[in-house]
């Protein structure tokens, strides 16, 4: 959570949603689990997230070096994979002068997509 001060909110928003047609067994550990839930701060919410997704892909999509582009939730970032060592350098002229976050994007050399 960007604002952690709301935890309590967001709890509560979530008791009815998660328990609708539960057992009263599964309803009562749904509602343990979510009264000691931790909420940890984060940087970006993921709105913003996919908003920063969506600018990068605009410039970095359409190339041969870019294979993906996606959000990865868990480490609060942007991750770029590409076809091979030039990848990182291709992927860093077009987003270069764009004015994105410090350690907001990481470039990832996956290989070329292989489709199956």
């Amino acid at each position: 959570m960007v604002d952690t001060t709301k935890a309590d909110t967001i709890r509560a928003a979530l008791r009815e949603p998660f328990t609708a047609g539960r057992s009263p067994v599964e309803k009562a550990g749904i509602l343990r689990e979510l009264a000691t839930a931790r909420a940890e701060r984060v940087s970006w919410s993921m709105a913003q997230l996919i908003d920063w997704n969506d600018y990068v892909a605009t410039f970095v999509i359409g190339g041969p070096a870019v294979v993906g582009v996606g959000v990865n939730v868990h480490r609060q970032r942007i991750e770029v994979d590409v076809a091979d060592e030039n990848g990182p350098d291709v992927v860093e002229a077009r987003l270069g002068s764009r004015r994105i976050p410090c350690g907001l994007v990481v470039i990832k050399i996956t290989g070329p997509v292989r489709l199956l």
